[in-house]
Order: structure tokens, then sequence, then C-alpha cells
């Protein structure tokens, strides 16, 4: 058993010594990766302490969300840095009375009837 792992090293080795620099930077960096990807947990893992992983196990209920709700409602109200500022309102006023020149904001007319081949205008601003 021990041979063939031996073996099989040494062959690892001899690839790998065969392979450009290119590839070795390559394989270097994939395998960085699976290990940050899957790295192994934390050796007191399962020493932790009984109420740290009740409550994590513990299920969200609806009155547990509105608790949540009401209670980033009240810091919103009483922390000054987290309100609106004065420029955002001024923006969406801003926005508002420019929303009919805006292209992206309303509904393009039809084009002109007389660049494409589309009589929509015509129809539209007929006298019927």
């Amino acid at each position: 058993m021990w041979g063939f792992i031996t073996q099989q090293a040494e062959m690892q080795l001899k690839q790998q010594k065969e392979k450009k620099k290119a590839d070795k930077v390559v394989y270097d960096s994939e395998e960085r990766a699976f290990w940050r990807l899957r790295r192994p947990c934390h050796p007191d893992f399962l020493e932790q302490h009984v109420q740290k992983v009740d409550r994590r196990l513990r299920k969200a209920t609806a009155q547990g969300y509105r608790n949540l709700v009401e209670r980033l409602k009240f810091s919103l109200k009483t922390k000054p840095w987290l309100k609106a500022l004065k420029a955002s309102d001024t923006m969406v006023q801003w926005v508002d009375e420019r929303v009919d020149y805006d292209p992206f904001l309303t509904v393009p007319q039809p084009s002109n009837p007389w660049i494409t081949d589309d009589t929509n205008l015509w129809t539209l601003n007929t006298d019927t």
C-alpha cells in the first residue's frame, strides 16, 4: 500500500515538473481557490455554547419579523444620520418635474413616417 502511494506521489511530481510556468500558476491558483471555498471547520465547532446553537436553530415567526421592522423604523426616526438627506428630496422633485421630457421614463412617439415605413404618426394626427 505504501509503495503505491509513493509511486503515485513520484508520478505527480514528475508531471508537475513537466508543466509550463503558466500552467503551474493556473494550477496553483485553482488549488488556493479550492481550499478557500472548502475551508475546514473551526476545531471547537462542536464545543460551542448551547444557547448560541439554540438561538440559531430557533425558527423565525411573523411576529418576530414585525418586531424587527418596528425596531428598525424606530432607529430610523431616532438616528439623524440615517434620515434621508435634503439632496435626495430635491432630486426626486427635480425628476418629477422633468419626467415628461425624459425619453427613458415616457412612452416614445411613433417614428417619423418620412424616414420609416411606420404610418402610425399620420394615423394619430388625422382629422377624424
